[in-house]
């Protein structure tokens, strides 16, 4: 996977002057802009709605006069033809003034001349039209496996130092602690670990609850999914042997052996059958089986009456289902009805 901070110093190099970043991690994301700004040897400037603009790398300064407004901001931007990054926080759901729009053009036409960056970070809001041809999105990644391994050690040692935590926790029971984490963001998985460890002062095997409660809390904020530990045993199954046969033969191919050796994981089973046939029985099996989580997808809570909002929520649930990979996913619907 290419490094963050890479594409993000390539994306500036290019020319790109209006950048959105959609996600919840907003200190980790001005963290990469401030680390492609050090390596680029550029000046990073952040606004905020209670704070201004205010330089913050490398030097941190005071708010500049005349910015605690958006409007001000961007004119700043605007008559300003340094080479600097530009971090603009929440500002996304303050465009709706027609005039905002236009000063926030003018200034990416600046800066794409200058090649300077204005990177709009936000968790949700659209891009208004007028500017939608200038923007370029980027996604931040969720952590990966190594990531979240060195988060953890990070975390727990730090706790270590202070005489705050013991740590009780088996190797198995560490790689399925590790394996809960995903899907997360980088800050609940630090504030997680934190909970974990000093509910008790013990970072053992009971840990792996809290970390399924958060992410079970986590999921129930969506109004979309819904998280279900895997069960500690099977369900009693009639039938279905074929299916059960394969899952027995597959099993294996999500441990760490089997991504050594190369083998691709299975990418997932469809189910189709009338109501009462099985297909909610048997996503709880395969969980149990293979010992992952269980998303629920109700579709009749992804349906909203304004343009729009039922794609969102339903782009925003695969994105979660995706970052909590690998787990069993389910889609549960509500039957439509006889026409008359």
């Amino acid at each position: 996977m290419p490094d963050a901070t890479e594409e993000l110093k390539l994306l500036i190099r290019t020319r790109h002057s209006l950048v959105t970043v959609r996600t919840t991690d907003e200190a980790y994301a001005t963290t990469l802009i401030r680390k492609a700004g050090e390596e680029l040897k550029m000046t990073v400037l952040e606004w905020s709605v209670t704070d201004g603009l205010r330089q913050t790398f490398p030097n941190r300064r005071g708010t500049i006069a005349g910015t605690d407004k958006l409007f001000g901001a961007f004119g700043f931007v605007r008559d300003n033809d340094n080479r600097q990054l530009y971090v603009f926080k929440d500002a996304l759901g303050l465009l709706g003034d027609a005039v905002a729009q236009r000063v926030l053009r003018e200034a990416a036409e600046r800066c794409a001349r200058d090649t300077s960056t204005i990177f709009l970070i936000d968790a949700g809001g659209d891009v208004p039209d007028a500017l939608s041809h200038l923007t370029v999105p980027f996604e931040i990644a969720p952590p990966s496996d190594d990531e979240i391994r060195d988060i953890v050690k990070r975390t727990v040692r730090k706790l270590c130092a202070f005489g705050d935590a013991q740590i009780e926790m088996t190797r198995k029971s560490f790689d399925r602690f590790l394996a809960s984490l995903r899907g997360l963001t980088r800050s609940e998985i630090a504030h997680v670990v934190g909970e974990s460890v000093l509910g008790d002062g013990k970072f053992d095997t009971g840990d792996v609850q809290r970390v399924l409660e958060a992410k079970r809390n986590r999921l129930r904020r969506t109004g979309v999914l819904d998280f279900v530990p895997p069960p500690d045993a099977c369900p009693e199954v009639g039938g279905m042997e074929s299916l059960r046969d394969w899952l027995t033969r597959r099993e294996g191919a999500f441990s760490r052996r089997a991504v050594e050796f190369g083998l691709e994981p299975p990418k997932g089973i469809l189910m189709l059958g009338v109501q009462g046939c099985g297909k909610s029985l048997m996503a709880r099996y395969v969980a149990a089986r293979w010992e992952m989580p269980l998303l629920k997808m109700d579709v009749g809570a992804l349906y909203d009456k304004f343009v729009g909002e039922t794609e969102r929520r339903l782009r925003r649930a695969f994105t979660t289902a995706r970052a909590m990979a690998p787990c069993v996913r389910a889609i549960a619907s509500k039957p439509l009805g006889r026409c008359r």
